[in-house]
């Protein structure tokens, strides 16, 4: 009987220690992390995407998380812009199909897809996406709960 006993606790402890940490099982995944919140030494192959400084005027598309801008896009122009570890780079396509945008341009492409919209006020539309995916360089990153304000103009 001892000897059960002694089986079922050896049992269970190896079993029990062998757990993932669920703080720990994230880290693994570099593909498809919300890049605001990478840090470049825990995910050396995934970028970053950064804030760019923009103006709000009537004839572009603004992108934004948390109120930061990180894609802006020119209509008058037919330009945009986006940060990618640190380098501004331009954005020379943008469609825009019911509810997806796709921006692209300098080898990096941008995809919005399910976004759902307010209606349309003083000639701008503001929307919202659960995930946005930037593609640059054979690697992704997918961005969370990405806001748009778009602003077409004349």
């Amino acid at each position: 009987m001892k000897k059960i006993f002694y089986f079922l606790f050896v049992f269970f402890l190896v079993f029990s220690s062998c757990k993932k940490d669920p703080k720990d099982a994230g880290l693994a995944n570099k593909k498809g992390q919300d890049s605001l919140s990478i840090s470049a030494l825990e995910h050396p192959q995934s970028f970053s995407v950064g804030v760019i400084d923009t103006s709000p005027t009537q004839e572009k598309t603004i992108f934004s998380k948390k109120g930061e801008t990180i894609i802006s896009f020119d209509h008058a122009s037919n330009t945009g812009k986006i940060k990618i570890d640190g380098k501004e780079f331009v954005l020379d396509r943008m469609l825009f199909t019911e509810n997806t945008y796709e921006l692209s341009g300098q080898g990096l492409s941008v995809l919005a897809e399910d976004g759902t919209f307010q209606d349309s006020v003083w000639g701008c539309t503001e929307g919202s996406f659960p995930e946005v995916k930037i593609t640059y360089k054979d690697n992704e990153v997918t961005l969370r709960d990405i806001k748009v304000e778009d602003c077409p103009g004349g």
